[in-house]
Order: C-alpha cells, then structure tokens, then sequence
C-alpha cells in the first residue's frame, strides 16, 4: 500500500507543477524536444527531465518506476495528457 501511496502523490505532484495553465517557454517550441500526445492504455516510457501536462480535467496517469532506474513507465487511465520530452 505504501508504494501506491508514493505512485498517487509522485502523480499529483507532476499535476501541480507541470499542469496549471502557464506553458513553459523553455521546452515549447524549443528544436529537439519531442511533444508527445498521449493515447489511454498506452504505456510510455519517460527519462528524468520530461514533464507530463494535463490537457483535460480529470486526468488520470499511472506512474510506474523501478527504484535504482533512471526511466518510468506512464499510462494515460483517464482523460487526456501530453508528454514534453528533454532535449
């Protein structure tokens, strides 16, 4: 139970700094960074550095990592996302 809590508080805390409104003007538009909309069920592999925004309320992602890894797995459950990659 204890690591679904991290998972649920590591997914709200991506929400609230990536997802209340105000775009980034460091990855938007910047040459080499990927934007990737996200589709439901479908598993995405993201590095440290790569941010997931919102687009829709309520949004659902599930978050899973491995200790010792540097990448996570996400899955859009519910509504819709996008994925800004690091350069």
């Amino acid at each position: 139970m204890t690591i679904m809590k991290y998972l649920f508080f590591i997914t709200l805390s991506l929400f609230a700094l990536t997802g209340c409104g105000g775009g980034s003007s460091d990855t938007a538009g910047t040459p080499g960074g990927a934007e990737i909309t996200m589709v439901i069920d479908q598993p995405y592999t993201v590095e440290q550095g790569d941010k997931i925004i919102k687009t829709s309320t309520p949004t659902l992602v599930e978050i899973k990592h491995t200790e010792g890894k540097s990448v996570s797995t996400v899955i859009l459950l519910e509504g819709s996302a996008k994925i800004i990659q690091k350069l």
